[in-house]
C-alpha cells in the first residue's frame, strides 16, 4: 500500500472511504453523504480534507438503519 495512502488513512479514515485507484487521482468518499473530494496529489487530498472535515465534520458510527439490513 503507498505510504501516503496510509497516513491519509489513519488521519481521516474514519470519515472517509479513501483510495488511489490510478496515477493522479486521489479520492476521499465522505461516508454519511458520500460526496467525493477529488485530487492530484496526496498533498491536495489532505489539505482538501483539511478544509471540509472541520467545515462539515462527518459523525462517526452507523447512520440510522432505514429498516433494510
Amino acid at each position: 500500500m503507498d505510504p501516503h495512502l496510509t497516513e491519509l488513512q489513519d488521519h481521516y479514515g474514519s470519515a472517509y472511504r479513501l483510495s488511489h485507484p490510478e496515477p493522479d487521482t486521489w479520492l476521499a468518499m465522505r461516508r454519511d453523504d458520500h460526496e467525493t473530494l477529488k485530487a492530484q496529489t496526496p498533498f491536495e487530498l489532505f489539505d482538501l480534507l483539511r478544509q471540509d472535515h472541520p467545515q462539515r465534520p462527518v459523525p462517526l458510527g452507523r447512520p440510522k438503519s432505514s429498516g433494510q439490513p
